[in-house]
């Protein structure tokens, strides 16, 4: 489906809206460094899954809080 070199970053956010995804949609799509992207909010940690291919845990987390959102990773 993905290639080898791609991985998934895993983070609990606070991204608990249609418009709050919306947002962090438009930042992660169409970026060649991010595979595929999902949020679940109906998980209690706002899960943000990203499919890299070379975006860091960093960047995402970056990107977020930049959005004004709270971002840290998951184990």
């Amino acid at each position: 489906m993905y290639s080898d070199d791609s991985k998934i970053l895993v983070f609990k956010t606070n991204i608990k809206t249609f418009r709050s995804k919306s947002r962090v949609q438009q930042l992660l799509e169409g970026r060649d460094d991010v595979l595929a992207f999902n949020v679940d909010q109906q998980d209690a940690d706002c899960v943000l899954r990203v499919v890299a291919a070379t975006i860091t845990a960093k960047e995402v987390i970056a990107l977020v809080r930049d959005a004004g959102f709270q971002c840290a990773e998951l184990d």
